[in-house]
């Protein structure tokens, strides 16, 4: 940050008369950056590279918040709008699907934007499919799609 390093602000932040939770959010692995986070107001510390799963604890101890989780029982279940299966993805190189993947995860948009723009024209469909799933944000569904398909390849 140009002005304020993140503890800096922590520190202003916790100045306010309602101040928010603040979790600090790290790739400095030293317990003494701990403290320092803590110290200057972070109400807790989470170090890079981190599982998804933490954060979500993280947010339920600190906001008291509870998380209901739909089932979902397969590929087929989510994608019967838009006609897009695990299976079709194969026909996509791994290496682009591997981005696409990543791309999901990381909710990059412009990523999966870049990426739709590499699709050959004679899998225009898997284009349209994707770009709608996108459009909605239906980030779930693709990242569960792709990750199957990546289990599906052949090795």
């Amino acid at each position: 940050m140009p002005v304020l390093d993140g503890y800096q602000a922590a520190q202003q932040i916790k100045t306010q008369p309602q101040p928010p939770i603040i979790i600090a959010l790290t790739a400095n692995a030293f317990e003494e950056d701990r403290s320092k986070a803590l110290a200057s107001g972070c109400d807790d510390y989470v170090r890079k590279p981190y599982k998804e799963s933490i954060i979500w604890e993280k947010l339920a101890e600190h906001l008291g918040v509870q998380y209901l989780y739909a089932e979902i029982q397969n590929d087929e279940s989510c994608i019967d709008d838009f006609g897009l299966t695990a299976a079709i993805l194969l026909a996509i190189s791994s290496p682009w699907l591997q981005k696409l993947h990543a791309a999901v995860i990381e909710l990059n948009s412009n990523q999966v934007d870049q990426l739709l723009t590499e699709i050959p024209k004679e899998h225009r469909r898997l284009k349209l499919a994707i770009s709608e799933l996108a459009q909605q944000f239906r980030y779930d569904v693709l990242m569960n799609l792709t990750q199957m398909a990546l289990e599906d390849q052949p090795s």
